[in-house]
Order: C-alpha cells, then structure tokens, then sequence
C-alpha cells in the first residue's frame, strides 16, 4: 500500500510495513507528502501544478491538450485554470475564469476556426502572413504571434497585438488589472 487517507493512517502503514506511504490528505496541485518507517515526512514539491482535483478524493494528471467544447469553444483537459479559447468566428478569443468572474480577451476581428495540435489553438492569417497561436498552460494561456515574413513584420496593425494591453481587447468584470513599469498587465 503506497498511499492512505490520512496522515496517521500513513505513520501506522509505514511503519508496520517498513515503506514509505504517501498521505493523501496532503496532498495538492504541487506537492505530496510520504511517511517514511521512521516516522519522518517528506516533502515532493513543483512550482508548476503535477494533478488536478476531479472530486472529492480524484486526481489527474494535468493535460493542457485542448478538446472541442459544446458550445464550439477550446478548453484544456485538466489544468487549474478555468480557461477556454474560440472555436472561431466573433466570440472572446480567451475567456478566463478567476474566483467566479471572467476576464476576456477579444481579437478585433472575426477569428478563423482554429487548427488544434495538442495544448495549442493556431488561428492562421488573422493578419496577412501572421498567424496567432493560443496554449494552454498549467495554470493558464500564453499567446504569440507567429509572424511569417519581413513584409508581416512591417503591417501597421501589428505592434498593437504584440501585448494584451491593448485598449480594448481586455474585458474585465469585477477584476482589477493592474498595468507594470513597461505596460504589460
């Protein structure tokens, strides 16, 4: 038995059976927490989350492979963040949920359906020769712009997406954004 409910539970096994047990009541996103024979504890931690709660004593490991949702949108299998992409069309590029409240991200115009390859949405030509890509992460998204040619580089629309402190594209309800020393949110 590699792992038990509790704590004390834990110390009990591991000592009768001289192995270290794993107490799940311990246990998180980031870390978990062994019982060794002689009654000391250890610590595995991460600075990223390793699993996701599914219930009340479920975990998964975390998948940031997106999937199509029923109502057409993108979201991730199992990461900490309540976010989900655009299928496509004029909806919010990125919606993301914190502590019941959303912060979207639009794109100015009419996304293309996206192609999906593992934890990324590509949504090609949203600017002649540039291409914007959408991943999910642990415990979010990132975005970049994949940007194809030296006349790609020179379009006057581009230096306004590069960041999402755009005016405008950042839709916020109850949340605070907070803008740094170089701008960014």
């Amino acid at each position: 038995m590699d792992q038990v409910a509790t704590s004390a539970e834990a110390e009990r096994i591991a000592r009768a059976c001289a192995a270290r047990v794993e107490a799940l009541d311990e246990r998180d996103e980031y870390s978990q927490v062994y019982v060794e024979p002689d009654g000391t504890r250890t610590l595995e931690s991460a600075v990223v989350p390793q699993r996701i709660r599914t219930g009340t004593d479920s975990w998964v490991p975390v998948s940031t492979d997106l999937a199509a949702q029923p109502d057409g949108r993108l979201a991730p299998a199992a990461t900490t963040a309540d976010v989900t992409f655009s299928g496509g069309g004029t909806a919010p590029l990125v919606t993301l949920q914190v502590d019941g409240e959303d912060l979207t991200l639009s794109w100015p115009d009419p996304l293309p359906t996206p192609t999906v390859q593992a934890d990324t949405a590509v949504y090609a030509s949203v600017l002649p020769d540039v291409d914007l890509h959408v991943m999910a992460t642990a415990t979010g998204f990132k975005h970049v712009l994949e940007v194809k040619t030296a006349q790609a580089a020179a379009h006057p629309d581009l230096a306004q997406y590069r960041q999402l402190n755009v005016s405008g594209l950042v839709r916020t309800h109850n949340l605070i954004l907070v803008r740094g020393g170089r701008g960014f949110l």
